[in-house]
């Protein structure tokens, strides 16, 4: 049984018969005729008794029109949800999050979740040292990362979002609070907090007409420190115990106690974007990763 034949078999009871019924389905009415005798062959009994006069149910063919309403309400519902399944307008979609300092990064997916309502959300936190293992093995999708993060894995491919500047969080009662910015020389000499036990990010310098890429590492910042994740690193920064470099986007969503300063000479910036496995194929994360795609295009 095929759905264009019960679609025949439906038109045929609206309209009272296969002429009407033809003209609904835009059919030459023999081609209707050969749909419900292949039904009936495949029911093994009549739907119709045919003669002259309006088309009349069977007994069976009644029994049978109730029963079939049912299920062909229930087959296109089932077909519905999955198309909306396999096209990514329903789901299950997971972020891995840093913590709030992320909140104007996610204003996408705030975006994504009011234009497809029908996809389940939920947030997880990342941790920084395993990220790569943890998209891997599917405890979330995507998360929002440096990009470096993802060039290093032959596993994990990046959605591109921005080449943002980084500026310099420190306490209200930090010494350098009341400046408006600062040298890179002189920051890096200073007690850093960075996300992770050791880092992978790669920053880039504009000095001049050149430009320079700067791995986070001992080297280039002597003092630095790793904590757990990005809300630790501002927590520690809050109470004086340090700075750190962030992207400018989160400046507007900084809680009391923290001040910015712009960097110059050079001014640090960091490719950003989604960073997900290359083997996930969860049709709800590609076309968030399309909307996003589309959504930094227009911007």
């Amino acid at each position: 049984m095929r759905t264009e034949q019960l679609e025949c078999f439906f038109a045929i009871v609206d309209q009272g018969g296969f002429t009407k019924a033809a003209e609904q389905l835009h059919l030459a009415q023999p081609a209707v005729s050969q749909q419900i005798k292949a039904l009936e062959t495949e029911l093994g009994f009549k739907l119709f008794e045919r003669g002259k006069g309006a088309t009349k149910l069977t007994l069976a063919g009644l029994q049978y029109h109730q029963d079939a309403q049912k299920f062909y309400k229930d087959h296109m519902l089932s077909v519905r949800r999955g198309r909306a399944l396999s096209q990514g307008f329903s789901g299950q979609l997971t972020f891995g999050v840093s913590g709030f300092t992320q909140l104007n990064d996610l204003k996408v997916v705030k975006d994504f979740m009011k234009l497809h309502p029908e996809v389940n959300f939920t947030f997880t936190r990342v941790n920084d040292n395993n990220q790569h293992r943890e998209l891997l093995e599917g405890r979330y999708d995507a998360a929002y990362s440096a990009l470096s993060n993802a060039t290093c894995f032959d596993d994990l491919d990046a959605l591109f979002v921005a080449h943002e500047e980084l500026c310099l969080l420190v306490a209200s009662d930090h010494y350098l609070a009341q400046r408006a910015q600062v040298s890179f020389e002189e920051l890096r000499k200073l007690p850093n907090f960075f996300a992770g036990e050791s880092s992978t990010d790669q920053l880039s310098g504009q000095q001049s007409s050149s430009e320079e890429t700067l791995t986070i590492n001992s080297s280039t910042f002597p003092s630095a420190n790793f904590v757990d994740d990005q809300d630790m690193a501002a927590f520690m920064v809050a109470f004086n115990l340090g700075v750190q470099l962030a992207p400018a986007s989160l400046v507007p969503i900084l809680p009391p106690g923290i001040h910015a300063l712009s960097v110059r000479n050079p001014t640090p910036r960091i490719d950003l974007g989604w960073i997900f496995a290359k083997h996930n194929t969860n049709p709800a994360l590609l076309r968030f990763l399309s909307f996003a795609t589309s959504t930094n295009h227009d911007a």
